[in-house]
């Protein structure tokens, strides 16, 4: 049996070999993702799939390289009306979709229409959109009512399809195609899916009529590898099988720093947070002494070193360079066992058992939740730690959102931890997504149903504040508001580090995503 099993982990391991083969083909770019692509639907994709689908769908406006500032991509411009309710986007001409029709208005209402009607994915971000309309073929006008993130911002989060693929693979009881589109494409991107092996590879070629055209060096093949293990994703890039690793050990990154066919890209201000979300809606953790006791028992400063500098501290629920600076005062942050004890003991949960999840092949989640196993312990509390794959984690969540939210059910998650990105850069991004009572249940991240009226109303506000200093003043109450409810454990802020063979150009750090790779710009330098 041991020897069969050997034979099958060999098999395994020269298919991956041999589908990397292409690293350090001038024209292939490989890379081994840390996680799986759940959907390729960029109008139901909430998590892992969005960066990764910038290769093949495209916005109006977007993000386009290093820094937060909007860019023209398939609007050439936009004009805005002095109340700022009336969006008017024109269209760059001589566009094609994947499936040879031409970008037209009629696809931008289509597409924005679709996630208006399935409320997946980017919807949250574009509920206050109250109508889109075509005033010819390359002009769109879109009007909202106020309350949302900035508008420019939240159009970037909607990638343009195709009404004629999506339609062909609509059905009667699938109008919008959701089914077709989990598994094909059908966007303006520079390149096209090719092969969709879901959990093992995606296999993207260059789309050739591309608007933004080919001249210049640039991979026409990119082949994505699965890779959740990063001591696997380590020895491949070192071996030039992989030319980018998505993340590999924290302990490793000194050696990779002095292998001179290894390049570390790393930015110290990370903006993508590490939360142990806790259940406040049932179970122990419902009661605000027990959240803040677990908080009292995670050794933040244990966890920052074991993780080798791939972390840092937390500004909170929310980066302060999201609220002009500001930090809240956090009580519960500081290390105190004695502390937690009183607290559980208070809440009368002296002897409770925690189950705590994280994400299949985690090696942040997995030793933060050794951390806090390992302290818990010390004072009574057993930690059960539960490797679970993100997907059927949030399968099993929004099971348990929709039903009687027993603690009983099978469905029912203690604690999770959770990566929050700004998916925009806003506060918006965190607080309504984190923490308001829409955003439970699955189109947010509300995993913990973390509920609090007075925040939910403070959101709102700041969104339809018209001036800056408003719309800071409501966020950041709603902040001190969330410090002490306590819905979860800050674990840290995770620095943004990829490694890449040193041969590749072109390389930039997404300033919202992490992690991302945009192929289209990288090229090989030799």
């Amino acid at each position: 049996m041991v020897e069969r099993l050997g034979r099958l982990l060999l098999a395994l391991t020269l298919g991956l070999v041999s589908l990397a083969l292409a690293a350090g083909d001038p024209t292939t770019l490989t890379v081994a993702l840390s996680g799986n692509v759940e959907t390729v639907d960029p109008h139901t994709a909430s998590s892992r799939a969005v960066p990764f689908l910038e290769n093949i769908y495209e916005p109006l406006v977007g993000l386009q390289g290093p820094t937060f500032e909007l860019s023209p991509v398939l609007a050439e411009s936009v004009d805005v009306s002095d109340d700022q309710t009336v969006y008017t986007f024109h269209l760059r001409p001589g566009v094609e979709f994947h499936d040879g029709t031409s970008l037209t208005s009629e696809a931008v209402v289509y597409s924005f229409e679709r996630v208006r009607e399935i409320k997946k994915g980017p919807y949250w971000a574009i509920a206050y959109l109250d109508s889109v309309e075509a005033v010819d073929d390359l002009t769109v006008r879109m009007t909202i009512r106020p309350g949302g993130p900035p508008f420019l911002q939240a159009v970037s989060m909607v990638g343009i399809v195709s009404p004629t693929a999506f339609e062909a693979g609509a059905t009667a009881d699938d109008k919008w195609a959701e089914s077709w589109a989990a598994g094909n494409t059908a966007g303006t991107g520079p390149y096209v899916l090719a092969e969709l092996v879901r959990g093992d590879r995606f296999v993207l070629e260059a789309f050739k009529p591309y608007w933004g055209g080919w001249e210049g060096p640039h991979f026409s093949r990119s082949v994505m590898l699965l890779v959740p293990e990063m001591a696997t994703a380590q020895l491949m890039l070192e071996r030039g099988d992989v030319d980018i690793a998505e993340q590999v050990p924290s302990d490793a990154l000194d050696s990779l720093r002095a292998n001179p066919a290894i390049s570390v890209i790393e930015r110290d201000g990370g903006v993508r947070v590490l939360y142990l979300n806790l259940n406040a809606a049932a179970g122990p953790t419902a009661d605000p002494r027990v959240r803040k006791a677990i908080n009292y028992a995670f050794d933040q400063a244990a966890f920052l070193e074991a993780s080798g500098g791939s972390f840092t501290t937390t500004d909170g629920p929310v980066p302060s360079e999201f609220l002009g600076g500001y930090k809240p005062e956090i009580p519960y942050a500081t290390f105190d066992l004695d502390e937690a004890k009183r607290l559980f003991a208070e809440a009368g949960q002296s002897n409770m058992t925690l189950d705590v999840y994280f994400t299949t092949g985690d090696q942040p989640q997995e030793l933060a939740a050794q951390v806090l196993q390992a302290y818990l312990g010390q004072i009574g509390v057993t930690v059960n730690i539960i490797a679970q794959d993100f997907p059927a984690f949030v399968r099993a969540i929004t099971a348990w959102g929709t039903s009687e939210r027993s603690a009983s059910d099978e469905n029912f998650r203690m604690a999770n931890f959770l990566y929050t990105p700004p998916r925009m850069p806003d506060a918006y991004a965190y607080l309504w997504y984190m923490y308001h009572s829409d955003a439970q249940g699955g189109l947010g991240r509300n995993q913990g149903f973390y509920h609090n009226q007075a925040v939910d109303d403070l959101i709102t506000a700041g969104a339809l504040a018209v001036d800056e200093a408003t719309r800071q003043e409501s966020y950041r109450a709603a902040v001190d508001l969330i410090v002490e409810d306590a819905p979860q454990v800050n674990i840290g802020t995770q620095r943004m580090i990829y490694t890449l063979r040193s041969d590749i150009g072109g390389f930039y750090i997404h300033p919202t995503w992490y992690p991302a790779i945009r192929a289209y710009p990288l090229y090989r330098t030799n």
